[in-house]
């Protein structure tokens, strides 16, 4: 976000650990990322940044209860920004907190709690997938320049 001129702020308040629900936004309907995807569908978070204004031209993909911008993209380009992490399943998000629960000491009540909540994020991880197959694979969106 950063990077392209948008801001990263840090709000602790709406941290998202564990599997949180992403709703598309109308504009995901027509991305060849986002489209085969269902409206809402369940992804692994682990953050306390949010951004706080996306990057001028940016177009916003998804977004969840606690943070109005999960995912984006540009028109015409081949990047894609997630605030989820589709390279995590449900087993790595409980991988990571257990690391948690030993850096922070967290109770193993609390370890349970949270591990319990995690659920499997079978459509968030296509995401990578479809990037794969649509935009390295096929080029679709950009022309590279000769």
């Amino acid at each position: 976000t950063k990077a392209f001129g948008g801001t990263v702020v840090l709000d602790e308040e709406n941290a998202e650990t564990g599997t949180f629900e992403i709703t598309k936004t109308p504009e995901a309907i027509h991305d060849p990322i986002y489209s085969n995807l269902p409206d809402k569908f369940f992804a692994q978070l682990g953050h306390k940044d949010h951004v706080g204004e996306m990057p001028d031209g940016a177009i916003r993909l998804a977004f969840s209860e606690r943070s109005s911008v999960q995912a984006f993209t540009f028109e015409g380009e081949p990047i894609y920004a997630t605030i989820f992490h589709p390279e995590m399943d449900d087993e790595a998000t409980v991988f990571r907190l257990v690391h948690y629960a030993r850096q922070f000491g967290l109770s193993d009540l609390a370890l349970q709690e949270l591990k319990d909540s995690v659920k499997p994020s079978n459509e968030a991880v296509r995401v990578l997938q479809h990037f794969f197959d649509h935009v390295v694979v096929r080029g679709e969106r950009y022309r590279a320049v000769d």
